[in-house]
């Protein structure tokens, strides 16, 4: 166990081991659910992969709620204005929010759509999955905050690699999905545990230094040399400053009463939290309405034929994550002209992106997708189509929401979130009901260019009225 320790703990160029192993960490977690559906579909069948598809939609949802937005806004606390114990204690209140509303929302759903009392606890069960990846996510947020993301992409690279090897062993062995996931969920647990257990000392504020950030944790280390565990764990002892009263050097509390700090953390985050939530919601209302309209087959092949679309949103993230800062700088030096152009060259990079897709899902999408799932797909190739063209649209809103955080018009997206979810509240069941998968498709495409729309529109205001001000 020791050398598994050490190789989580040490590392002798953390900046740049750092962004791959975050990278690796961040693909398994995004490529974790579209492995699982596979070998369950080819072991269990396409009943089985519906009830799959909306376990873990709806415990992905509810997993926003665990998670509240807090990852990014914990990271850029750089004053240190909230403890790692306030960040913490924050979590558990969002994660039994989470895992209350989650439970409460599955047995309203087994009552008003005839759940089985099987597809009741793969929800539930999915949801206690999920519940993990949000609880973990407040300590790598803190290991990131003192520049150890390499520890935290360590971590749950592997805890998410072993994850999946527990879920496929298991669903072969026992071909039932409900048993395979708890032993993968106490699996995962159990891992997340030793892990943190082992890297729990990183959370404790370390002071910033000019040397470079391998000699605050990991000076003439080696994996050979057993004084050098001791060595880190004591270095960044010494580092923290008065954790246990909540501060540190450059700390500026914002009250000193635990409960108040809290509670201030809820409500900075809540625009966060809110936002994701009704994101997630109105990308994913077409797989609840035909939770509640169709059968756990029609859900399984809706399911399948929409794996390829987080591929543009994916490729489309890593070519503009690069962008944000250089854009925030043209935007802060008052450097408009520049800024629009940059902007719309990633609008235009963004649109042959998606149309090389089209291309690609045109002539390979439903024979790869077949051969994968062991599935007859033809009769869905136009689904398949409109999908991939809703999921350019996807790419876009992601884009034009960095761009409005940027000229710091976000809280205007709010409006754009509820006014769309409220339209997939309201016609998403009948168009559904009537159409099956392609008026899930088409009602998915059309709710994503409306919310791009809006967000254009705000993003236009927004820049005219600072042009205006010039």
């Amino acid at each position: 166990m020791k050398p598994v320790r050490s190789f989580l703990l040490y590392d002798k160029n953390i900046s740049k081991n750092s962004y791959t192993w975050n990278m690796l960490g961040c693909l398994l977690h995004a490529f974790q659910s579209t492995i699982m559906l596979i070998v369950l579909k080819r072991t269990v069948g396409l009943a089985a992969a519906g009830i799959f598809n909306i376990a873990y939609t709806n415990a992905s949802l509810f997993y926003k709620m665990g998670h509240y937005g807090m990852r990014n806004y914990q990271v850029s606390d750089v004053k240190r204005k909230y403890s790692f114990k306030d960040y913490h204690l924050t979590r558990l209140i969002t994660v039994f929010a989470m895992l209350l509303f989650g439970t409460a929302y599955i047995f309203y759903a087994a009552a008003t759509k005839n759940y089985s009392s099987y597809k009741m606890n793969v929800m539930i069960w999915m949801l206690l999955f999920n519940a993990v990846d949000a609880y973990e996510s407040v300590y790598h947020g803190a290991y990131q905050q003192n520049n150890r993301l390499d520890v935290a992409g360590r971590c749950m690279t592997i805890r998410m690699t072993l994850l999946i090897i527990a879920y496929v062993i298991s669903i072969i062995i026992t071909k039932d999905q409900l048993i395979s996931l708890i032993i993968t969920t106490i699996s995962t647990f159990v891992v997340f545990i030793i892990f943190t257990l082992w890297t729990k000392h990183l959370t404790k504020p370390v002071a910033v230094v000019s040397e470079t950030a391998e000699n605050v944790a990991t000076e003439n280390v080696t994996t050979e040399n057993v004084t050098t565990e001791k060595h880190a764990k004591n270095t960044a002892d010494k580092l923290s400053k008065n954790i246990d009263n909540n501060t540190v050097t450059d700390a500026t509390p914002v009250s000193t009463s635990k409960w108040k700090r809290v509670s201030a953390l809820l409500v900075h985050c809540f625009p966060l939290f809110a936002g994701t939530f009704l994101a997630f919601y109105i990308a994913n209302a077409p797989k609840y309405a035909i939770d509640s309209t169709l059968s756990n087959d029609i859900q399984g092949y809706y399911g399948i034929i929409t794996q390829p679309i987080y591929v543009i949103y994916m490729l489309n993230d890593f070519i503009f994550m690069p962008q944000i800062y250089p854009l925030s700088k043209l935007w802060d030096e008052g450097r408009i002209d520049k800024f629009v152009k940059k902007s719309l060259k990633q609008v235009f990079i963004l649109i042959l992106l998606t149309l090389v897709c089209l291309v690609g899902a045109y002539f390979l999408g439903i024979p790869v997708l077949s051969v994968v799932f062991n599935s007859n797909l033809k009769p869905f190739k136009t689904s398949l189509m409109i999908l991939m063209i809703g999921a350019g649209f996807l790419g876009m809103t992601g884009f034009l929401s960095s761009v409005i955080t940027i000229i710091r018009c976000q809280k205007y997206t709010m409006y754009g979130y509820v006014l769309v979810a409220l339209v997939a509240l309201l016609f998403s069941n009948k168009v559904v009901k009537k159409y099956e998968i392609l008026g899930a498709s088409i009602f998915y495409t059309s709710l994503m260019a409306l919310l791009t729309v809006i967000f254009l529109i705000i993003l236009i205001v927004g820049v005219k009225k600072k042009t205006t001000k010039k």
